[in-house]
């Protein structure tokens, strides 16, 4: 037979975070429905890691632009060594955190559009805007290089059966 102390509350006050069961929150008053889930919150180290993948994305799409293009559009000049370098950006900023890979591409892509807009000239034509040819043209192989860091990363994190 349980006794009383045993009780675990079923409900999360959705203001204070509280452990309650339904009705009012002891702590700050509000009424809580029955079930709710615990806000989810990330972890200092898993926020620090995002930081520096924005800052690692930011630089490394500015980089694949920089050193991809001389004077004009990467896709071009060398479109080879433009799809290359946008594919190592991806890897390499995705690396910090695998898991959020897809905020590596979007940080890269970020980067390439700041550096495209600093590149360009306001003689130029311009067929299409400059932030939708960097997604039509940049994002993919950004994608695909942050795809194949988290591949990797699971491949090697990968539990054996030994």
């Amino acid at each position: 037979m349980a006794s009383d102390h045993d009780h675990e509350p079923k409900s999360t006050c959705p203001s204070c975070g509280y452990r309650v069961d339904r009705g009012r929150c002891p702590e700050c008053g509000e009424t809580v429905p029955l079930y709710t889930r615990p806000p989810e919150r990330m972890s200092r180290a898993t926020r620090n890691r995002l930081v520096i993948q924005f800052i690692l994305g930011l630089a490394t799409g500015v980089a694949a632009w920089k050193m991809s293009s001389a004077g004009g559009e990467p896709w071009d000049n060398e479109p080879g060594r433009y799809l290359i370098t946008s594919a190592l950006a991806g890897m390499i900023s995705a690396a910090i955190h695998p898991r959020y890979f897809w905020a590596a591409a979007v940080w890269c892509y970020l980067g390439q559009t700041i550096a495209m807009w600093l590149d360009l000239t306001p003689g130029d034509p311009v067929i299409l805007p400059p932030y939708c040819s960097s997604a039509l043209f940049g994002l993919p192989p950004i994608l695909v290089g942050a795809a194949l860091s988290y591949a990797v990363r699971n491949f090697i994190a990968r539990p054996t059966d030994d």
